[in-house]
């Protein structure tokens, strides 16, 4: 296959995008890439470089709070990016948190850097029990529309002690909970 020679014209600040398959074949090239530059037909200068192959995805981080927490973050990482990505989020999968209100402050996407970007959502109200929340990514440099994933905040309560009967030896209780 020797379609890595051909040469492409491309002008200052383009952005040379390898499509599906493409790279693959591009990283079993042995040479460095050699990118020239002319004016009119007479070359200027030669200059290598390297290429970063970009593969989307996205991660979640949830949280684990203790009950009646207020302001608990849950995130959603993008990667594999260079364009900033449109991120919403759900309540659960039902209802929509548009914006900021009482209960919810979205906050604005990160720039992307370092091929990703962050969406985090802090939730205001009490924390009382675990909730599922989703956040839908859409990315049009990955043709992605309301990519869903789902970030759990985790509610945890405070140990209670436990009354036990009479009829259990304090011995046993002192092994069974290693007191």
């Amino acid at each position: 296959k020797q379609w890595y020679q051909r040469r492409v014209a491309i002008t200052a600040g383009s952005v040379l995008t390898i499509l599906k398959g493409g790279y693959e074949e591009l990283t079993k090239v042995t040479t460095d890439i050699t990118c020239e530059f002319d004016r009119g037909g007479a070359p200027l200068a030669n200059e290598s470089f390297s290429l970063t192959k970009l593969t989307y995805g996205v991660s979640v981080i949830g949280a684990e709070v203790l009950k009646g927490t207020k302001d608990a973050s849950i995130t959603c990482t993008v990667t594999g990016i260079t364009e900033k990505p449109t991120v919403t989020w759900k309540d659960g999968n039902t209802d929509n948190i548009a914006s900021s209100n009482d209960d919810f402050t979205v906050h604005t996407v990160s720039d992307v850097t370092d091929y990703k970007a962050d969406a985090v959502l802090t939730v205001k109200k009490e924390a009382d029990v675990d909730t599922n929340y989703t956040c839908l990514v859409t990315s049009a440099e990955w043709e992605k529309s309301d990519d869903s994933h789902t970030v759990t905040l985790d509610v945890f309560g405070e140990y209670a002690h436990v009354l036990i009967g009479h009829c259990l030896d304090v011995e046993v209780f002192r092994r069974m909970f290693n007191t």
